[in-house]
């Protein structure tokens, strides 16, 4: 499942970073590579951004962003909906 995962971001290349962020984000909540550590989801969408230069010295605390955004994700939200609700999680 790590291999999928990574074939998923990867396939991000030409997307906008916060929308390859989302996506990667989306994917590891999505396909589950660990049985445990689905916080780690947040922080390698915050690492990529950093790879793709939209933050220099840290990483983005998304977590904190996802208590206080309205967005809740939920099973049955499609695609477009866990990405804006990602994308909100980033305004806070």
């Amino acid at each position: 499942r790590l291999s999928e995962w990574r074939e998923v971001v990867a396939g991000t290349k030409g997307v906008p970073a916060l929308i390859a962020a989302a996506i990667a984000h989306d994917a590891w909540r999505r396909i589950a590579p660990f049985q445990r550590g689905g916080w780690l989801g947040s922080v390698l969408a915050a690492v990529l951004l950093r790879e793709r230069c939209k933050t220099k010295h840290h990483l983005l605390a998304l977590n904190a962003g996802a208590r206080e955004a309205g967005y809740r994700r939920a099973h049955f939200h499609d695609l477009g909906e866990r990405i804006a609700g990602f994308l909100q999680w980033v305004c806070f």
